[in-house]
């Protein structure tokens, strides 16, 4: 029943004025500075226009202090690794706050048209960068694969445009073919003084204000409120035996959790053999070498055994007999749980020996 309709006349005009009360003070706006820079090309800050569109993402942010101390939570951990990979392509700095943009710098974030990873690059943009995408890894949530693509496209794009890294940032959005189009047609190539989509208007603004609102939190009075540790890299290749994260955290003396964290390329915990990029967490990994993991890993003494089904039994159930976990079973098999393999199909599965 709803309420609201046995209220007396004069109950309900109170009712109705107290939601409608205005606040009588405003939240401050926050002035930004007479200089600005993006990737290294002086942002027309002195233009009205221009002012406006940075000045009201900058002061949005800014009204939600949790989103920009995420910001700050994770750039603790993802900026070491991204910065190196920009200064080695000799490009700028300030495209790390494309990945802010994107995906706040989450690398387990995914897109509604299944963008994934810090760059949100879709499957077909990440295929044509080299990135891997299985049933065991997706380097789109590799932070330095995905990086590495990503400087790949920004270095590829402003070639094609013509020379400017801000237009090369657009087209990250917009894509290289809107953007040269555009050039051609209003004779410009000054993103600044250049019409687009609105969501392409709104794009290197978001960037600006990003950058500059990360840079001045500390003076705001945001702080981050939890810290994420920092992680060394390893790669790894195994030619015969599978690769276990459990097998590794136990060797590091980590919660299991926590190596899974560091890992949001992983899909599952369970590798078949291949070169990977492990993310360990800097702290327990110290002392531990890329040899000394490999080797460790080698080490473990699993053997590839295969059965014929016997196309009555799920994947789950198989599982079950065997004495491991239905997700194993099928990961390694590239099927569900669920499902019942035909009769004499071959099922793989690895085997800790004595």
């Amino acid at each position: 029943m709803n309420t609201i309709r046995h209220l007396t006349p004069g109950i309900l005009a109170f009712a109705v004025a107290a939601c409608a009360t205005v606040p009588t003070e405003q939240p401050p706006v926050y002035e930004l500075p007479e200089t600005v820079t993006f990737a290294g090309e002086t942002v027309p800050i002195d233009d009205p226009d221009v002012y406006a569109r940075i000045s009201t993402w900058y002061n949005f942010y800014l009204s939600q202090p949790w989103r920009v101390s995420r910001w700050i939570e994770r750039a603790e951990w993802v900026f070491p690794i991204v910065e190196p990979i920009l200064e080695e392509h000799d490009l700028p700095d300030d495209l790390k706050y494309v990945a802010v943009l994107e995906s706040s710098l989450d690398p387990r974030a995914i897109g509604d048209a299944g963008e994934r990873g810090i760059w949100q690059f879709m499957p077909a943009t990440a295929e044509e960068h080299g990135l891997k995408m299985n049933r065991f890894i997706d380097e789109r949530s590799d932070i330095t694969e995905s990086t590495e693509a990503a400087a790949e496209y920004f270095r590829e794009a402003r070639g094609e445009i013509g020379g400017s890294w801000n237009l090369a940032v657009a087209s990250f959005n917009v894509g290289v073919d809107g953007v040269t189009q555009r050039v051609r047609r209003q004779g410009e190539n000054d993103y600044w003084l250049m019409v687009f989509p609105p969501v392409t208007e709104d794009y290197l603004p978001q960037a600006v204000a990003a950058k500059l609102l990360m840079k001045d939190a500390e003076a705001l009075g945001i702080t981050p409120q939890v810290s994420y540790p920092r992680t060394r890299r390893f790669t790894v290749a195994l030619e015969e035996s599978p690769l276990y994260l459990t097998d590794i955290a136990e060797h590091i003396d980590v919660p299991f959790r926590a190596v899974w964290t560091a890992n949001p390329h992983i899909w599952a915990p369970y590798l078949e053999p291949g070169e990977y990029n492990i993310y360990l967490p800097e702290d327990a990994a110290t002392d531990l070498g890329r040899e000394e993991l490999e080797r460790f890993l080698h080490e473990q003494p699993y053997e590839k055994r295969s059965f014929a089904a016997d196309g009555e039994h799920t994947v789950a159930e198989l599982a079950d007999k065997l004495g491991i976990s239905a997700d194993e079973l099928a990961t390694f098999n590239d099927t569900s749980g669920g499902a019942t393999p035909e009769e004499d199909e071959a099922i793989v599965y690895w085997r800790r020996g004595e």
